[in-house]
């Protein structure tokens, strides 16, 4: 097994993990190609989000992770702080051989020699909000297994600087907004401009 960051050349690699079974799916198709543009975009201008573990030179998982300060959707983000988005092990031939563990764990060594995306600012911690992928152990039974902790709303794991909870802001709707079903998406993951669509589809019915 090798893990490697993201490059341009090995980007549709992340595709065939996390969309494997929706390659062929229109709105699927829709959502990898605007996760293709974020991804590229953060690429060019931060540095590499993900890394990709293979399996006698299949990919089979990865992770994908961003500094706080980088999220637009985060009005207050904390210094140093590294969201780990997901760790996606979907396929069944792959699981219970520690990969998911190597990549985590790659993520963490990174964080404390020097993370790329960071651009030489220290790692103060990684923070999770766990969810249900639906194959394998779920992303909380897996971060704690990691030693990751509770926090407020979040998971985390120390690095360099003590957890402290991120300040949160409400929403407030434009004057426009008043009396409209707002959606709120963004590109990070693919399998959300699907389930975006649905959602306004059925607001319209």
């Amino acid at each position: 097994m090798r893990v490697e960051d993201l490059t341009e050349e090995n980007l549709d690699d992340v595709f065939s993990i996390c969309s494997y079974n929706k390659l062929d799916d229109p709105l699927q198709r829709e959502g990898i190609e605007l996760k293709r543009r974020w991804l590229s975009e953060i690429l060019e201008e931060h540095g590499p989000c993900t890394k990709i573990a293979y399996l006698e030179g299949r990919p089979v998982a990865q992770v994908l992770f961003y500094p706080e300060k980088i999220a637009p959707f985060i009005s207050s983000p904390r210094d140093g702080v590294v969201i780990l988005h997901c760790v996606y092990n979907p396929f069944e031939e792959a699981r219970g051989r520690g990969v998911g563990s190597a990549l985590l764990n790659s993520l963490i060594q990174e964080c404390r020699e020097g993370l790329p995306i960071l651009k030489g600012d220290q790692c103060t911690f990684l923070v999770a909000q766990p969810f249900d992928t639906g194959t394998g152990v779920s992303l909380g039974q897996f971060y704690e297994r990691n030693e990751f902790k509770q926090g407020e709303g979040e998971m985390h794991y120390e690095i360099t600087g003590e957890y402290h909870p991120r300040r949160h802001t409400g929403y407030y709707p434009l004057p426009e907004d008043l009396g409209r079903a707002v959606m709120f998406y963004d590109a990070i993951c693919e399998w959300g401009y699907p389930f975006a669509v649905r959602v306004r589809s059925s607001c319209e019915t």
